[in-house]
């Protein structure tokens, strides 16, 4: 009996987790999306919009130019970082 109370509690622990780690208000997806582009991780944000648009339909329609826009720039400022780091190589 008591290892069935101990397996509840512990499935109980874990689906509230996985729930509270899945619900993210619009604001707090939008914020994570800045912060992703700060970081230059593509991935993370496109994590974060695909939350957003599951969601927050209305939010996700509205914000779409911003978001092509952001991830357009991040994806530039990626490529010019990594030409920086790596050196300009031009074939003569």
């Amino acid at each position: 009996m008591k290892k069935v109370f101990v397996v509840l509690a512990v499935i109980n622990l874990f689906s509230l987790t996985c729930y509270s780690i899945e619900r993210y208000t619009s604001d707090q997806l939008i914020s994570r999306i800045e912060r992703a582009s700060v970081n230059l991780n593509t991935t993370r944000m496109k994590k974060a919009w695909n939350t957003l648009c599951e969601q927050d339909k209305t939010t996700c329609s509205e914000k779409e130019d911003w978001y092509n826009k952001l991830l357009f720039d991040t994806k530039v400022r990626q490529h010019d970082l990594s030409i920086i780091r790596n050196g300009f190589h031009t074939k003569y």
